[in-house]
């Protein structure tokens, strides 16, 4: 009986709400009319939440297409072109990378490019120059994992190196002017080819510690 259309009606009329009934002239509009079309009505929406389900897997296959769920927290391993001495040619090396610590973010590098200042460097006109070091600080990559406390970017996002990061806090004069981006925040580590905590996250194949370049090699 509550499943007639006419007692679906009065009940909504009699708790104030509204509702529209599409009725067609001539059809029974019971449940046992529904009944005699339900199969077809649940494979026709099936077909449709199943490509919803496939669109879905197929997005978050893409966000792991490089696998990089496998490597969260770990160190890789890696191929890096190493400055190892000024007006030496580079050489391929198979390295090491260590998780990102906090505030740090860990890149694949899909694009790499050498600018003047990688070149200033590799020409031993640095004074700053470090070797063994990984240049290339211009580059297009893809964050692989982050490490404590980042929230501006996540694993999957495309992103390009700055060699300058901005602390963004209330009392940096540079970071709350208007007219540069000039941050200090890291720049004693930086010219030491360190991160911030005064150590490096790359290690050759014996172990040793490899400099960074410009804060974002």
């Amino acid at each position: 009986e509550q499943l007639k259309p006419e007692r679906l009606l009065e009940v909504a009329d009699k708790c104030g709400q509204t509702i529209k009934v599409n009725m067609r002239e001539g059809y029974d509009h019971s449940y046992y009319f529904i009944a005699a079309f339900i199969e077809d009505h649940v494979k026709f929406h099936a077909k449709r939440l199943h490509k919803m389900q496939r669109r879905k897997l197929l997005a978050a296959a893409d966000d792991d297409v490089h696998g990089f769920s496998n490597t969260q927290g770990k160190p890789i391993q890696c191929k890096a072109m190493v400055a190892r001495a000024p007006k030496e040619p580079m050489t391929e090396e198979d390295i090491t990378v260590d998780p990102p610590k906090a505030g740090e973010v860990r890149v694949k590098v899909m694009a790499n490019a050498l600018c003047h200042t990688d070149i200033y460097t590799l020409e031993g006109s640095d004074p700053e120059g470090l070797f063994p070091c990984i240049l290339g600080h211009e580059a297009g990559c893809i964050v692989e994992s982050v490490g404590e406390g980042v929230t501006s970017v996540k694993t999957g996002d495309h992103v390009i190196p700055c060699y300058t990061p901005q602390c963004a806090e209330p009392d940096c004069v540079f970071c709350q002017s208007p007219k540069t981006n000039l941050c200090p925040k890291i720049r004693s580590t930086q010219g030491q080819g360190v991160m911030p905590d005064g150590t490096s996250r790359f290690h050759d194949k014996d172990g040793n510690s490899i400099y960074h370049f410009m804060g974002c090699s």
